[in-house]
């Protein structure tokens, strides 16, 4: 539990699925762990990454002297996360319109290193997509997360396995534009061993077709039992395997008993940030968020990972509000809405026929005057 501050409290609670949730002030809704007023910040997250504890935001940059720190800023609410991937653990969350420092980038771009209090080594790592900076090219390369060494983007999402082949247990996945040190290959160059905190001696392995890599030639080849065997580049003799996507699991919500109910006002909440994922055709394939406005209107904003697209519909006594603008991921849209009246957002992922699509979102409602 955190400190008190203006009789306001940090509260943990857990959500049904794989959703995480913080709200600023007090929510309210069904009888459920989530109904209770709970004044303050209230964060609640499940595996794969642990909830992290509530922290403040980042230095401005100008609190930690640095030559190379370069200014950005965010557009949405983002995590900050312990590697360049969005499996790895969780440090913290950025609010919208936050200033960072950015000191290093992953080779790919997709992710910027920024100087964060309560990372290894006061640095921590966001989606590169979601922040504001001049001059992106300037920003150096950072070392990776296992240190210096080959790396590779994921394409496509992929299971990281306990060995090199599909018979092994699942470790996690590994989601597209996420970054990766590599540290091995096997004997047949299909399957690489890369560096994942999740995994024995802090290893994994993944499909070599789901990546794009580099430097795979003075990889060294390495046995089922994490022994290094050689150090040759063989030819590739076998396909690489195709990546199980497993649907979202079902947390229950419907528009009648939506998945939390926030009410927006003086003593109450002022924003609502709230993470869950979506998969269609099969698994969670729809999931309703509940709240009532104080202001004449909200930025509702979308942040995505995965493999598709979200929609979403604004409802008022059910029916759809006119005029309704869904943002797409990555994009925001304000909304003008009749104060202390309730509305229900209805989210769905854009579906495609015959593939499963899975998104991981961030759902962002702040209220304006």
């Amino acid at each position: 539990m955190g400190p008190d501050y203006n009789h306001c409290m940090f509260r943990v609670g857990v959500l049904a699925g794989l959703s995480s949730l913080l709200i600023f002030g007090c929510i309210s809704g069904p009888a459920s762990p989530l109904s209770t007023a709970m004044p303050g910040f209230a964060t609640a997250t499940l595996p794969p990454t642990p909830a992290p504890s509530a922290t403040s935001a980042p230095p401005s940059p100008t609190s930690v002297p640095t030559a190379t720190a370069r200014a950005g800023m965010t557009s949405v609410p983002l995590y900050v996360r312990s590697e360049p991937a969005s499996a790895s653990s969780q440090l913290g969350l950025i609010g919208p319109a936050s200033l960072v420092q950015i000191v290093g980038k992953d080779p790919s771009g997709n992710w910027y290193q920024i100087l964060y209090p309560q990372g290894k080594d006061g640095t921590g790592w966001v989606f590169a997509q979601y922040i504001q900076v001049d001059n992106k090219d300037a920003i150096p390369i950072a070392g990776g997360p296992a240190g210096p060494g080959p790396s590779a983007v994921v394409i496509q999402q992929v299971n990281v396995r306990k060995g090199p082949g599909t018979a092994f247990d699942s470790l996690g996945t590994l989601n597209p534009k996420d970054t990766v040190t590599l540290t091995g290959k096997d004997e047949s160059s299909a399957w690489l061993q890369v560096a994942y905190s999740a995994g024995p001696d802090g290893r994994g392995w993944i499909a070599a077709g789901y990546v794009e890599a580099s430097g795979l030639d003075s990889l060294p080849v390495v046995g089922e039992g994490g022994q290094v065997v050689g150090t040759g580049t063989p030819t590739v003799t076998e396909a690489a395997p195709t990546p199980t996507l497993l649907p979202a699991a079902d947390d229950g919500d419907s528009a009648e008993m939506p998945a939390v109910n926030v009410r927006f006002g003086p003593g109450e909440a002022g924003a609502l940030l709230y993470s869950s994922d979506l998969s269609a055709p099969d698994g969670d394939a729809e999931d309703w968020i509940a709240f009532t406005p104080y202001q004449p209107s909200v930025e509702i904003s979308l942040a995505c990972e995965g493999t598709g697209g979200l929609t979403s519909d604004l409802l008022l006594r059910g029916q759809r509000v006119p005029g309704w603008t869904s943002p797409s991921c990555g994009g925001s849209t304000i909304a003008s809405l009749v104060p202390k009246t309730g509305y229900v957002l209805d989210l769905a992922p854009i579906a495609e026929a015959g593939q499963l699509l899975s998104v991981r979102y961030t759902l962002s409602i702040v209220g304006w005057p």
